[in-house]
């Protein structure tokens, strides 16, 4: 069965290179499908660092609970889109969630003015694990870094729920 897109930007070529070492960079978006995650995207606006990568259930707008963290560094070698091995998360069809990156170096992460988008962004050292909640500053609204996750669509009752050998 081939990928999809499960959620994420729009945003073809995101402009804006942003972010510092020991600092989180969320964007919530809604997921567009419901499927198990095989590959976390993002844009890099740098062409050589690490990356960290998280999903947070939403929790009234801004980053809640972690359904997962990677706490293993990845390396980003080149510009534009950078695939990531990520586990398998069942994320479901309309429901809120925030991806998250952690990055060694200035502008791994880029973003862009995004309608219906909201980024948020805050002090987290490399060196720590990725916390079970998530606090951060003040969501700034129609923005969205280049983050995405594509993963094997998901049909409740097709494989009778069970995650399937992949």
């Amino acid at each position: 069965m081939a990928n999809i897109k499960l959620i994420g930007t729009n945003l073809a070529d995101p402009y804006y290179p942003e972010g510092t070492l020991n600092y989180a960079l969320a964007s919530k978006f809604k997921a567009i499908a419901s499927g198990y995650s095989t590959t976390f995207k993002v844009y890099s606006g740098s062409i050589s660092g690490s990356a960290k990568f998280a999903i947070y259930a939403d929790s009234s707008g801004v980053p809640g609970n972690k359904l997962y963290g990677d706490d293993t560094a990845r390396t980003i070698s080149s510009y534009g889109w950078q695939d990531v091995i990520f586990p398998k998360i069942l994320l479901t069809y309309n429901v809120d969630y925030w991806l998250v990156i952690r990055q060694s170096v200035a502008n791994i992460a880029c973003f862009d003015s995004e309608s219906g988008g909201s980024i948020i962004s805050g002090s987290l050292p490399w060196a720590n694990s990725w916390p079970t909640t998530l606090t951060l500053g003040s969501p700034i609204a129609d923005y969205s870094y280049g983050l995405a996750v594509w993963g094997i669509p998901y049909t409740p009752g097709i494989i009778g729920g069970i995650l399937p050998n992949l």
